[in-house]
């Protein structure tokens, strides 16, 4: 079976496959590399419907514990006739928790779509150099370098040893 003719199969389809293969001495990473799908997305799309993998058992079973069951949740009852539609409870306390987060959570999106593009350090310019370093030892005004240490905290998607041989070429470039 091939990735295409595997994703045209409903999800219960799936794992019956699956588990099939699996019974009959497959393993999970033979079977995800003959269909050409990772394990990761398999597990993800079983885990949606509740199915988790057993190592004991070698196969996705379906987790049909119910957790957190509150007055105000309608339990999930697991007969043959719904396999295939899914019902989700919420729990009040999560949605009340969710809704006061939400102005942070937009807070953090509308910074995220806004950033200042000025931010974004093109270290590119490093890959025509050798990736070899060399230690030195400099003295460094005391506030500029606490403003750099505290920088580089902020934004820990750059090293500091880019940060410092990108200033460097800056200068070079700027002060021939």
């Amino acid at each position: 079976m091939n990735r295409k003719e595997f994703d045209s199969l409903d999800i219960i389809r799936q794992i019956d496959y699956i588990n099939k293969e699996l019974s009959n001495g497959k393993s999970l990473t033979e079977l995800s590399e003959k269909i050409n799908i990772s394990r990761s997305t398999i597990r993800k799309r079983f885990k949606k419907l509740g199915y988790l993998f057993d190592q004991d058992a070698n196969k996705y079973l379906c987790d049909k514990e119910v957790k957190n069951v509150t007055p105000g949740n309608k339990p999930i009852e697991n007969n043959e006739s719904d396999k295939n539609n899914i019902k989700i409870t919420y729990d009040n306390k999560d949605i009340e928790k969710l809704a006061l987060k939400a102005d942070s959570i937009l807070g953090m999106l509308t910074w995220w779509e806004n950033r200042d593009v000025k931010n974004n350090i093109d270290i590119s310019r490093l890959n025509s150099c050798s990736p070899k370093t060399e230690t030195r030892s400099f003295n460094v005004n005391k506030e500029v370098l606490n403003s750099f240490v505290s920088y580089c905290k902020r934004h820990k998607e750059y090293r500091q040893i880019d940060l410092i041989s990108i200033a460097l070429l800056d200068f070079l470039e700027k002060y021939k």
